[in-house]
């Protein structure tokens, strides 16, 4: 007996540790992207996003490199168009105008029918009251929000009081895109955001749509959005044991979202009962055994 409870001991040990040593990764895909019923206002081919992936430290836990990728269209992707807009190669995602309108340019009227540009939302998670925003593009003053201003850097993770909701049309209840200003960074040093065109599990192009056949024929955004930023300590991000929701746009428009929330409670903290009734009915059995 002391044998078999040292043993059950040490295997309650072993995948606690194994599971604590399992990387964070948080993904979803849209699965009708690219297909008529896929639930995006407006042009899917400036506004439709297809995924996001965010992977955390390689041993485990909160502290450590992080990725985030985001696979999705954007902006007008004609390039005889007067609103073409092209991200690759940017570390923050530039402004671009809906309908194919002049291209944005500080310091005048940012679009030909003098709306204001669109932007790419913020990766926003909210754990409880708190709430962390990963920023992907410059923030604007006043763009949808009046007298909003901050000092966010694209690639950065922050934490903040709120968000705020979208910054484009009639307002949408819950339709959340940035950080709300005077927030926190809690990376160390910088993220870095970068942006490819996107190619198909097959190697294909992207076309943002169903195109072609073979390869070509894959569902695919045209880019690839990474950002990779580092965490020092496991108090300056989320824990992974509590439910969340994320709210992941291709725009601040809140066109096309992905929003998903994670389920409760943590791996190990269904795997520990398992393992208890395991020891009990391997108890059961040993004492049975012994009578």
């Amino acid at each position: 007996m002391k044998a078999l409870s040292k043993t059950l001991f040490l295997l309650l040990v072993a995948c606690a540790l194994c599971l604590a040593n399992i990387p964070i990764n948080l993904t979803m895909t849209d699965p009708n992207f690219g297909k008529p019923n896929d639930n995006v206002f407006g042009d899917p081919m400036e506004y439709a996003i297809q995924s996001f992936d965010l992977q955390g430290p390689a041993g485990g836990g909160v502290v450590g490199t992080w990725t985030l990728t985001i696979q999705t269209n954007y902006g007008d992707p004609n390039p005889s168009d007067p609103g073409y807009v092209n991200p690759v190669g940017v570390s923050s995602m530039p402004d671009f105008c809906d309908g194919g309108g002049s291209a944005f340019s500080a310091g005048s009227t940012p679009c030909a029918d003098h709306s204001n540009p669109f932007f790419m939302s913020d990766f926003l998670i909210q754990q409880g009251s708190t709430y962390y925003g990963i920023v992907m593009s410059t923030h604007h003053i006043d763009y949808g929000t009046p007298g909003y201003s901050d000092s966010y850097v694209a690639g950065n993770l922050y934490s903040a009081s709120g968000f705020q909701g979208q910054q484009h049309g009639n307002p949408v209840p819950n339709a959340w895109v940035i950080l709300d200003p005077g927030g926190t960074q809690l990376n160390s040093g910088s993220g870095t955001l970068s942006v490819a065109l996107n190619t198909s599990p097959g190697g294909g192009t992207c076309y943002g749509q169903p195109h072609g056949t073979g390869a070509n024929a894959t569902d695919c955004a045209f880019y690839k959005v990474t950002d990779t930023f580092t965490v020092s300590s496991a108090s300056n991000f989320f824990n992974p044991n509590v439910p969340l929701t994320i709210y992941a746009s291709s725009a601040d428009c809140f066109n096309a979202t992905l929003v998903v929330t994670t389920p409760e409670p943590s791996g190990l903290i269904w795997l520990l009962p398992a393992l208890f009734l395991l020891g009990a009915y391997l108890r059961r059995r040993s004492l049975a055994e012994v009578k």
